[in-house]
């Protein structure tokens, strides 16, 4: 699989180096300095193919952000995570997410029962059932009816 910048495939190192380091933003210098010992023309001299490898492409890739076989190769894709840690942040900040959204439909139920003035009537907040994101349809007690699956649906007559 070929990656393509500005309608041109990358197929060299020195193309994929520079789409990385643009990518993360970084001058040439920043990555020299990222990897030491490295001078700021050597990157120059890679990127413009006049150096067509280097002994430091994992610690390159590393100070990119993008997998060393990839920006050796061109083989696979650039953006692979690099460590346990770096699923475990992406998995804290999903959970994070699916909170607030759970927050956010609670209190979507409440301004509706005071909207409605269901609180003081008939229903309770709980009650109140919202029109799902991504419901399931299933047969029950002969409608079909769609379900959260943090909700448990309540007929509210």
């Amino acid at each position: 699989m070929l990656f393509i910048f500005r309608n041109h495939p990358m197929k060299t190192l020195a193309e994929r180096l520079y789409w990385a380091r643009t990518q993360k933003k970084m001058s040439q210098q920043e990555l020299a300095d990222a990897v030491k010992p490295m001078r700021q023309s050597t990157v120059a001299n890679l990127e413009n193919g006049l150096t067509r490898a280097s002994r430091k492409v994992v610690q390159i890739a590393d100070a990119l952000g993008v997998d060393p076989h990839w920006l050796a190769e061109g083989v696979g894709k650039p953006y692979v995570p690099h460590s346990l840690f770096e699923l475990q942040q992406a998995e804290a900040a999903l959970c994070k997410a699916a909170q607030e959204v759970e927050d956010a439909r609670k209190l979507i139920k409440k301004l509706i029962c005071i909207q409605e003035n269901q609180c003081a009537s008939r229903a309770a907040p709980d009650e109140i059932v919202l029109q799902p994101c991504a419901g399931v349809m299933h047969e029950k007690e002969g409608t079909l009816r769609e379900t959260l699956p943090s909700d448990q649906t309540k007929d509210s007559a």
